[in-house]
């Protein structure tokens, strides 16, 4: 599956609900509108029930985008990442840096879309 998000600046914090397979060629548009937001917003949150799977360039344009919330005064953080996708980004330390959250709904919605 493709990787997609959608964007949700009503949320306090923003929100981009991110599915399918993080990697190659399919995150550019991610680290843009991260970019984006992080000079109009103070956190953005990447939701990520539905991703299925990153990969070494996956965790590279997290790390990028995390880098340029960070350079332009916002946090970024995760939320509702899948063991696999949790374990693997452990394992590489970046959870060491980047805050998560476990079971995050938004403020103003029942579930996540």
């Amino acid at each position: 599956m493709a990787f997609t998000f959608e964007t949700y600046e009503q949320y306090t914090p923003v929100m981009l609900f991110c599915e399918g397979k993080l990697t190659l060629g399919s995150g550019g548009e991610l680290r843009a509108e991260v970019k984006r937001l992080a000079q109009l917003h103070k956190e953005i949150v990447l939701e990520m029930t539905y991703v299925e799977y990153i990969d070494s360039i996956g965790i590279g344009i997290i790390t990028t985008a995390f880098v340029s919330a960070r350079n332009a005064g916002c946090r970024l953080r995760l939320a509702n990442m899948s063991t696999r996708v949790r374990d693997l980004l452990s394992l590489t330390q970046i959870l060491r840096v980047i805050e998560t959250y476990d079971n995050f709904v938004p403020p103003g919605i029942d579930r996540v879309p």
